[in-house]
């Protein structure tokens, strides 16, 4: 049995079967196709806050800001640099004069104990002289006495020395750890993070231009969609042309006793039914052709803009958020740096108080170089009123007043390394970590800034990318499923063709048709009704070149002949009615 006889057997009307599955089929595939672009406008409908907001985010405003806090982090950072560099040259120097005052502390210590020695060696010859001498005696007590003030200061002197060395080695020891965090750590990672901000404020201008660029093929892409969603409304001329074919074919049916009415009633039908599935078949040709090119375009658009913001995004490397691991490490580091920061000032307040000490001492040791010195005057005044038995004391004064010039000499160099030493404290004491405090807390306060304004833009390119990618996905599946839907129904149009096979088989069967039609007969009658229900001029044009001007009957409900010949050849398929 053939496909023809399959369908005959089926149904009295075949043809009507077959139109109302097309019918069923074209109605449900053209409002599907049309809802999937409708969700395609929708999808790039919301991209336009995307483009809004990198446009807010991007604007002349924002970049002027954002150069604004590159400039001052570089500039603090540099300030930083600067104030740590002229840190380690005070350290360095500070352990320079200490070494000084180590030496004179060293031959002040020499000097006062050949002043003990020198006294020493006067009792034992004090101890001589018979009788003895209460003028002498009284001189070695004083220069006894003053011997144990000076080793008394010396002591402290000492002692002070001895907690500015051990304050000096721990103030290096964490000043090495202090360089190490600063120069190998934080300062590179705060100048990466300032070269950052430089390199984003740079690309601010590609960003806005591709950004643009991007907005503007996507509104060509919009518009493109919206012209296929009023494209498709020749679905809607598609029905209507299929449904005229039924109403023929049942009209043809009705004429069963007039054998050339039906069979011209047939030919009509299978004429239209024709026309109509060539121009369907364009249409959805053209559909499934325009949906293919918007999607390529969509897709390579979006791909173009999902790289480039994914790129930038990529190279968004925040300072102090981007990954928990770089951000904990360099926070440890910063936290390491202000707490070395806060030993150094503590043990830079200890020297400097060690350093008081000896002043301190210096002016007592000074004090008694004096008295040594008057008594070594003493001591001369009173060999010479001794005369001959004075003679052995002789040499020890005289040598105790070369001790006590020594003395002066060595006072004079400490009190000189103690100045040095309280102005390089300046250079490493309170103010300049302080300094150093301060100058870290203003670049993090501006690095805060302008973190926040890179992590904007960041999570502005972030979101581009989700928002292109989201696109992309949407309009891949409502596109790619329009541009589905429409290849699917080429196969429905088999239908219609199936109907013209069927029709042309009835004709056959049929007498031919009565032509031309007869003015005022049934069949003219039948005819100008069916014309005057077409609804497209190529409707009509169709029907006038098979059944002639001739046929139209002058009905009261009918257009005229010279109407029909005269009327406007207006193109309505595109009309929604």
């Amino acid at each position: 049995m053939t496909a023809f006889s399959r369908l005959t057997a089926q149904d009295a009307d075949p043809v009507t079967g077959l139109l109302d599955r097309v019918l069923s089929r074209t109605e449900s595939t053209f409002v599907t196709a049309g809802t999937r672009l409708e969700t395609a406008v929708d999808a790039i409908r919301a991209m336009q806050g995307l483009f809004a907001q990198m446009q807010g985010q991007l604007s002349p405003e924002q970049g002027a800001k954002l150069l604004d806090l590159v400039s001052v982090t570089k500039t603090e950072l540099t300030a930083i640099e600067r104030d740590f560099d002229s840190f380690l040259q005070g350290s360095a120097g500070l352990r320079r004069v200490v070494r000084s005052v180590r030496v004179e502390d060293e031959d002040m210590d020499r000097v006062v104990r050949t002043i003990a020695n020198v006294s020493i060696n006067a009792r034992i010859q004090a101890s001589r002289l018979i009788p003895p001498r209460p003028q002498v005696t009284a001189f070695l007590e004083r220069l006894s006495d003053m011997v144990v003030e000076a080793e008394g200061s010396l002591y402290d002197v000492k002692a002070a020395m001895s907690g500015i060395l051990n304050r000096l080695i721990a103030m290096d020891e964490v000043t090495v750890t202090l360089q190490t965090a600063l120069k190998q750590e934080v300062l590179p990672a705060l100048a990466r993070f300032a070269a950052q901000g430089q390199a984003v404020h740079d690309g601010q201008d590609e960003l806005l231009r591709t950004s643009d660029a991007v907005a503007v093929r996507m509104r060509g892409i919009f518009a493109e969609v919206s012209r296929l969603v009023v494209g498709l409304q020749s679905g809607d001329a598609t029905r209507q042309r299929l449904e005229r074919v039924r109403e023929i074919v049942a009209l043809s049916s009705q004429q069963a006793e007039d054998g050339t009415t039906e069979a011209l009633l047939v030919q009509l039908a299978d004429r239209l039914a024709q026309a109509a599935l060539t121009e369907a078949r364009y249409e959805g040709a053209e559909a499934v052709a325009g949906i293919s090119a918007v999607l390529d375009g969509a897709r390579d658009a979006l791909k173009t803009a999902t790289d480039f913001y994914f790129g930038h995004a990529g190279e968004r490397v925040v300072m102090l958020n981007l990954g928990s691991a770089t951000a904990g490490q360099l926070d440890a580091r910063l936290d390491l740096v202000r707490d070395n920061l806060g030993h150094l000032d503590s043990m830079a307040s200890d020297v400097r108080v060690q350093v008081e000490k000896i002043l301190m001492q210096e002016t007592r040791l000074r004090q008694i170089s004096h008295q040594v010195r008057l008594s070594g005057l003493n001591a001369v005044l009173i060999c010479a009123k001794l005369g001959e038995e004075g003679r052995s004391l002789r040499e020890l004064a005289q040598w105790l007043r070369h001790l006590t010039d020594e003395s002066d000499a060595i006072t004079a160099r400490l009190q000189v390394a103690l100045d040095r030493t309280r102005d390089q404290l300046t250079l490493t004491g309170s103010d300049r970590i302080d300094q150093l405090r301060a100058g870290l807390a203003a670049f993090l306060a501006n690095a805060g800034a302008l973190q926040a304004q890179l992590a904007g833009i960041d999570a502005c390119l972030s979101g581009a990318v989700a928002v292109c990618r989201s696109t992309d996905q949407s309009l891949g599946q409502a596109l790619g499923g329009a541009r589905d839907t429409m290849s699917g129904y080429h196969a429905s149009l088999q239908d219609v063709a199936a109907a013209s096979l069927v029709m042309q088989a009835r004709l056959a069967a049929l007498p031919p048709p009565a032509l031309p039609v007869i003015a005022d007969s049934t069949a003219a009658t039948v005819l100008a009704e069916i014309r005057r229900r077409y609804t497209m001029q190529s409707e009509r044009d169709l029907h006038d070149a098979l059944v002639g001007v001739e046929a139209e009957a002058p009905t009261a409900h009918a257009p005229s002949q010279s109407g029909a010949q005269t009327a406007p050849k207006d193109d309505l398929d595109d009309i929604f009615f």
